[in-house]
């Protein structure tokens, strides 16, 4: 009986343990292209950017890190390749995606991951 109370006084003393260093986590993608409202990449010449509020299902326990990676792209052959991903108002609950392009960039489509991350 004495062992069973110790084992779980351990496994107790070690959830919460680790539940205090855990990392909190969340990843999802992205998809800018014609058609979606507002997205202006693909026409027109000079800075253009396309803007859409990432909104995490659970907020974090602090502001993250946010990390973005382009997975696919479609873009007119004969014009310069001109783009800038961001995350912009990193918030505990949200972020804000921005794609830039200028100069006679044409983007028709862009694709990838975000990672946001609380690093303990």
């Amino acid at each position: 009986m004495k062992k069973a109370a110790l084992l779980v006084v351990l496994f107790l003393f070690l959830g919460l343990t680790t539940a205090n260093y855990a990392q909190q986590m969340v990843s999802g993608t992205f998809t800018a292209e014609k058609g979606k409202a507002g997205y202006n990449l693909h026409e027109g010449e000079g800075s253009r950017a396309y803007t859409v509020e990432v909104v995490f299902e659970k907020p974090f326990e602090a502001r993250p890190n946010v990390v973005i990676g382009v997975t696919k792209m479609d873009a007119v052959s004969n014009t310069n390749l001109r783009y800038e991903v961001t995350a912009t108002a990193v918030s505990r609950d949200s972020f804000v995606l921005k794609v830039n392009t200028w100069g006679d960039a044409k983007i028709n489509n862009i694709s990838g991951n975000w990672f946001a991350y609380i690093a303990n």
